[in-house]
């Protein structure tokens, strides 16, 4: 279904629009390529698994359990800490 300029009119009228004379013909062909998008979504099927579509060799990569390094490894990098904590220079005023 294509959009006409009076459905837009219609549609402007009922939203309480009034778009200008120039941006009418922008506005159709972008809700008409809104509208061809959804009648794309329209033509998947719901029942799909998750994953189950062909991405065409897109390949997701697998999940794997990363055990984080702890606090010494978060500070093996820091320029300058101070009883296991990153030292960082004063930002705030403390008297403001």
């Amino acid at each position: 279904m294509e959009l006409t300029a009076e459905q837009l009119q219609q549609l402007a009228a009922a939203a309480r629009l009034d778009p200008a004379e120039t941006e009418r013909g922008e506005l159709v062909a972008e809700l008409n390529d809104i509208m061809a998008f959804t009648g794309r979504l329209a033509e998947l099927d719901p029942d799909l698994e998750p994953f189950e579509r062909d991405w065409h060799g897109n390949t997701v990569r697998p999940d794997t359990v990363a055990v984080p390094g702890g606090q010494e490894a978060a500070l093996a990098s820091a320029p300058d800490r101070e009883d296991g904590f990153l030292k960082v220079p004063r930002t705030v005023d403390a008297d403001g």
